[in-house]
């Protein structure tokens, strides 16, 4: 991953698995194969084959308010399994430009300690990463986009008027 100029992110476990965070960590370029990390089931994703499809609204990607996802490279799943990847890895090296390179690494190290929690002794360490800070400000954002719940006692003045 450190020699890399990209790193395919295959489903695992879950949608991304953990090659997804090693490849940030190291700054290799995530490619994902496939759109279950975008909370899509497209083909040959089969429903409710390990993990739920969690939908557009809620895709399987940490710090979305902090990394623009859509901008990372990705590979049609089905068509990679058909023509066995070859074309598909050609066109895709062609089409990212050493420019788009800069901008995904650039992205890539400014998010770096957002992937890390912590080096050395865990009992002893007092070097830690961002890893809980980001995961805190990406679940209070997410809050705020909620829309507001009224109390019941709101509703029943409102059913009352």
């Amino acid at each position: 991953m450190t020699t890399s100029d990209y790193c395919l992110i295959v489903c695992g476990d879950t949608p991304t698995s953990r090659s997804l965070a090693s490849a940030m960590v190291y700054g290799c370029i995530p490619l994902f194969l496939g759109s279950r990390w975008r909370g899509l089931c497209d083909p040959p994703c089969k429903q409710g084959f390990g993990w739920k499809v969690a939908g557009i609204q809620n895709p399987h990607l940490p710090y979305q308010d902090v990394i623009p996802w859509n901008i990372f490279p990705e590979l049609e799943e089905q068509r990679f399994i058909d023509h066995h990847g070859i074309d598909d890895l050609t066109s895709l090296f062609h089409r990212v430009d050493d420019n788009d390179k800069t901008r995904l690494r650039s992205i890539m190290d400014s998010t770096w300690k957002g992937w890390v929690y912590g080096w050395g002794d865990p009992w002893t360490s007092d070097q830690f990463g961002r890893a809980t800070e980001y995961l805190w400000r990406s679940f209070q954002n997410q809050l705020q986009q909620q829309p507001q719940q009224q109390q019941p006692q709101q509703r029943e003045e409102k059913d009352r008027e």
